[in-house]
């Protein structure tokens, strides 16, 4: 089995998720400029079906060597700075998130100072949920800074 390269290889553009209008990947972006609404990654799906096979990673014992074949890296985030990451989201961005989306951030920052990402990089970050089916996970005190 072929080894996929890094994910921004097969990155073809952001795409608007409403009005499917075409950015390319060269500036950090989140939103669409016209409408507002959040883009989508879109990917080189041709190039990467010759990479990768069905069933390749079938049988094979979870760990990090997916990662590590995939150029791929991990981090591990603990609860204070995920609580951290979801106000600092709320704050800057005005968002909400998940407490997994939250993770991000603080990874993000790690892996920045690590040298693992470089500050000239894209880099997408993708929240997969509300905060509000969460809000147990915030005291009073963290809630008024929300």
């Amino acid at each position: 089995m072929s080894s996929v390269g890094p994910v921004h290889d097969y990155l073809d553009g952001l795409e608007c998720s409403a009005c499917s209008h075409k950015y390319n990947t060269h500036e950090p972006q989140t939103v669409c400029r016209i409408c507002g609404h959040s883009l989508l990654a879109r990917y080189d799906s041709a190039h990467l079906a010759g990479k990768v096979r069905p069933g390749g990673f079938a049988g094979r014992a979870p760990g990090v060597w997916r990662f590590r074949e995939t150029n791929g890296t991990a981090i591990s985030v603990g609860d204070d700075d995920l609580l951290a990451g979801m106000a600092e989201l709320a704050t800057i961005e005005g968002i909400f998130v998940c407490p997994e989306g939250a993770t991000l951030v603080p990874a993000v920052k790690r892996l920045l100072e690590r040298g693992d990402i470089d500050t000239r990089e894209n880099v997408v970050l993708l929240n997969t949920g509300k905060g509000l089916k969460y809000t147990d996970l915030i005291s009073t005190a963290t809630a008024s800074s929300l």
